[in-house]
């Protein structure tokens, strides 16, 4: 009995929603530098460390801008963090809430003709779960040019029986 009862839960599951199991993997492409790591520090030991909520798009291209978060860097997989230098590099983050499992494609390209570097995240997500995480979506880029601004492109995606369904940031 405990058997059928399994199998039929494994059937519904598959009938009714998604097929997480087959969501597309996380990925970073264009101008996002790969294989590092960035990380919050504070400047009082005593402090805990929370998640930052006070942004919605988050550009950094200084050392001022940074003294309110203290992002660091690591380039050899979190053995050590370094200050990041804002004279070759910048930070850009969006930070999306959505049940787990979430990945998310995340894309960053400059666009000379407007003047603009243009950030695209599309949130994938399978809406059978119901745990909530939180992602930033932090970035490092080449350092954004003078004159330039920034525009976030956020497409939000429900993986459903394999296949991709866009649904707006309001029913995400």
């Amino acid at each position: 009995m405990i058997v059928a009862t399994i199998a039929t839960g494994c059937t519904e599951y598959k009938m009714n929603h998604c097929n997480c199991d087959n969501m597309p993997q996380s990925k970073d492409s264009g101008l996002i530098v790969e294989n590092v790591i960035l990380r919050r520090f504070n400047q009082d030991p005593n402090i805990q460390y929370t998640f930052p909520k006070e942004f919605s798009e988050l550009k950094i291209t200084n050392d001022q801008e940074n003294e309110k978060y203290n992002y660091m860097v690591s380039f050899d997989n979190g053995v050590s963090f370094e200050p990041i230098d804002f004279n070759k590099y910048s930070i850009l983050g969006y930070p999306i809430s959505g049940s787990s499992p979430q990945t998310f494609e995340r894309d960053v390209i400059k666009d000379d003709t407007n003047h603009k570097y243009i950030y695209k995240i599309n949130a994938i997500t399978c809406a059978y779960f119901l745990d909530i995480v939180l992602d930033s979506n932090i970035v490092l880029i080449p350092k954004i040019e003078d004159g330039y601004t920034t525009e976030f492109v956020i497409n939000y995606v429900r993986w459903q029986n394999g296949k991709r369904k866009n649904v707006s940031k309001e029913n995400w």
